[in-house]
């Protein structure tokens, strides 16, 4: 159920990502290049991480049916590790877009209302 979960939640991610690819604005060709190299790990991670949970599925099935009870969890696990180190490579470039680059950044500070701002400082004087 774990892995099933992961596979939603990664594409959820890629999602959200590619909502917010449209926000970026202008970037520099080295940016640029991260944010191309981060959405392909982050679609392949996302690829993996459903066929992890298919091949989840099918391994609950064999055990069920006892037949094969090693093997299943094996793939299992190995598909997984593929999937995290794709996740981590991925994230990293994440990383490096926001805080190399402040890819992001601008236009998150462009969307909070300036009301937000005025009542933090009231907050903090007391």
């Amino acid at each position: 159920m774990l892995l099933i979960g992961g596979a939603l939640g990664a594409f959820a991610a890629t999602w959200s990502g590619n909502q917010a690819k449209e926000t970026v604005g202008t970037l520099t060709e080295s940016a640029e290049t991260l944010l191309d190299n981060h959405e392909e790990l982050a679609e392949t991670a996302r690829n993996i991480a459903i066929f992890a949970g298919l091949v989840a599925l099918v391994s609950a099935f064999v055990k069920w049916k006892g037949a094969l009870r090693h093997v299943p969890t094996v793939t299992t696990a190995v598909v997984s590790l593929i999937c995290v180190c794709y996740i981590v490579a991925a994230a990293h470039l994440g990383g490096k877009m926001v805080y190399l680059h402040g890819v992001g950044t601008a236009s998150v500070a462009n969307t909070v209302p300036s009301s937000l701002g005025q009542n933090r400082g009231a907050s903090e004087r007391d």
